[in-house]
């Protein structure tokens, strides 16, 4: 098929994640439990705490449209 990389050689397409295998990343499927775990641990705080600020913040507006009124 005219245009289409070739099979073998310099302009071969790598599979996933041979390309990080050989360049010494390690890939996805060497993430353990602990570290998907720390992950979501991450992220879930990052999610309450940005839920806290947002929630602080609309009190305060409407604390100070309140106060605002006098």
């Amino acid at each position: 098929m005219p245009g289409a990389p070739p099979a073998d050689g310099p302009g071969a397409l790598a599979a996933p994640g041979e390309l990080a295998a050989r360049q010494g990343y390690p890939s996805r499927m060497e993430l353990t439990q602990d570290d998907l775990h720390a992950l979501e641990v991450f992220y879930t705080s990052l999610l309450v705490l940005s839920s806290l600020v947002i929630g602080w913040f609309s009190v305060y507006v409407v604390y100070k449209l309140f106060t605002g009124q006098r």
